[in-house]
């Protein structure tokens, strides 16, 4: 099997990762995900969290979407136009790797 890379925007609870994901998460063909966060500044620091995606919940109003658009400093006008076909996934960490 071969691993798929997929931008994505991520909320950091205490336990657990939540992901914003387009129609696109029907790639997802095992529970195992990896998270990989790089600095710009510095090309060779960089985050990889590694975990298993405990629930995919559909976000048809947009919601989550909202949450990381203001997050983020996003101007545009609600709802998302594709919201219909977002989900969000939640992932538990199960591993991480830095330099």
């Amino acid at each position: 099997m071969t691993a798929d890379a997929v931008p994505a925007h991520a909320v950091l609870p205490a336990s657990h990762l939540d992901l914003l994901e387009r129609p696109l998460f029907g790639h997802l063909r095992a529970p195992q995900v990896a998270l990989s966060i790089h600095d710009p500044e510095q090309p060779y620091r960089y985050l990889e969290v590694r975990g298993l995606v405990e629930q995919i919940d559909p976000d048809p109003d947009g919601a989550f979407f909202d949450v990381l658009a203001r997050r983020y400093g996003l101007p545009y006008t609600p709802p998302v136009g594709d919201a219909a076909h977002r989900v969000v996934l939640r992932v538990r960490p199960t591993g991480s790797s830095a330099q």
